[in-house]
């Protein structure tokens, strides 16, 4: 399970410190950051077993660094995410794969999201990405109304 841990160290926020945390933490891309309290914080993430094994493997981690450890929080990375105001990353898909689900072209795809009728992003000049959950969704609703307009009892 992934964990998110923040470290906080008895040492100011500055560009020396800031590249220490950086360079000692530099496998599990740190953020550093000024603590509500003007110190230095870091947070990382790490794999773990459970959260006992996160805090061990955390602790040990930031004890490389210089400065004295006065705070360690372990929080799994959902729930991180979540306090945070963070909003999980959407699966995407490709014009192919939006095809398949819509029963469409690729063609098509590219034809209805370049007319605004399908939610999505360029990527380059030739990609375009979709949210698998709006486009299962938009599927989802044609099978509806599709439905809706058929005539029960012909068999």
């Amino acid at each position: 399970m992934e964990y998110n841990i923040r470290i906080e160290f008895d040492a100011p926020l500055d560009d020396s410190s800031a590249v220490a945390a950086i360079t000692a933490l530099e496998s599990f891309d740190p953020a550093p950051s000024r603590s509500q309290l003007g110190r230095l914080e870091v947070v990382f993430s790490i794999l773990a077993e459970d959260v006992g094994q996160a805090a061990v493997v955390g602790y040990r981690l930031a004890s490389a660094f210089e400065a004295r450890i006065v705070a360690l929080d372990v929080l799994r990375t959902e729930d991180f995410d979540r306090i945070n105001g963070f909003d999980p990353m959407p699966e995407l898909i490709n014009a192919a794969e939006a095809a398949g689900i819509l029963g469409i072209s690729a063609a098509a795809v590219g034809q209805k999201f370049t007319a605004g009728e399908l939610p999505g992003q360029r990527v380059g000049e030739r990609s375009i990405i979709f949210s698998r959950r709006r486009i299962e969704a938009i599927a989802g609703k044609r099978v509806l109304a599709a439905s809706a307009t058929e005539d029960p009892l012909d068999i």
